[in-house]
């Protein structure tokens, strides 16, 4: 059962108009701000997206090369064994 000092705290813990207000304005700004947050890490995504892919093809590409640099030893290795 709440007491009447309770109530008393529960009365002192209410917000007037003006600061409820302000802590609307004050989340309103925050959202904002995530917002533009979001917009930068969406593009960052795309860059991040574009990087990988770049990565990707180098190695691949790299891959290659060792292919090429290991069928290149297997032939000479078997010119000069003849």
């Amino acid at each position: 059962m709440l007491t009447s000092e309770d109530i008393k705290l529960l009365i002192e813990s209410f917000k007037t108009r003006a600061e409820v207000d302000e802590d609307l304005r004050k989340l309103e700004e925050k959202m904002a701000t995530k917002g533009m947050l979001r917009d930068v890490m969406t593009k960052l995504d795309a860059v991040f997206k574009e990087l990988k892919d770049m990565r990707q093809e180098q190695d691949m590409h790299v891959q290659k090369h060792r292919d090429i640099d290991e069928k290149f030893d297997k032939l000479k290795t078997s010119v000069h064994s003849n």
